[in-house]
């Protein structure tokens, strides 16, 4: 199988079809998502991955995420899957 586009993996999972890897979600829920622990859980993440020059990160109370998501974080994990999807 082909390297799917995280939107792809995304889709396919959703349709309870097999992706090439399971997708990452950095946008969470109502009740899980790493905001659960304001932005410490995002922040120390950043950190314990060696990203030390990040932008604060700004939380969205309505959506429960991190809107700024930073881009080594998601190329890191290989993921487009955050609050803008």
């Amino acid at each position: 199988m082909r390297e799917l586009s995280p939107r792809e993996r995304v889709l396919r999972a959703l349709d309870h079809r097999e992706p090439d890897r399971v997708p990452i979600s950095f946008a969470g829920t109502f009740c899980s998502g790493i905001v659960q622990l304001g932005d410490r859980g995002y922040t120390d993440l950043l950190r314990y991955l060696g990203i030390e020059d990040y932008a604060k990160p700004e939380l969205s109370e309505l959506f429960n995420v991190v809107t700024n998501v930073d881009e080594r974080l998601m190329e890191r994990f290989r993921s487009r899957a955050n609050s803008g999807l």
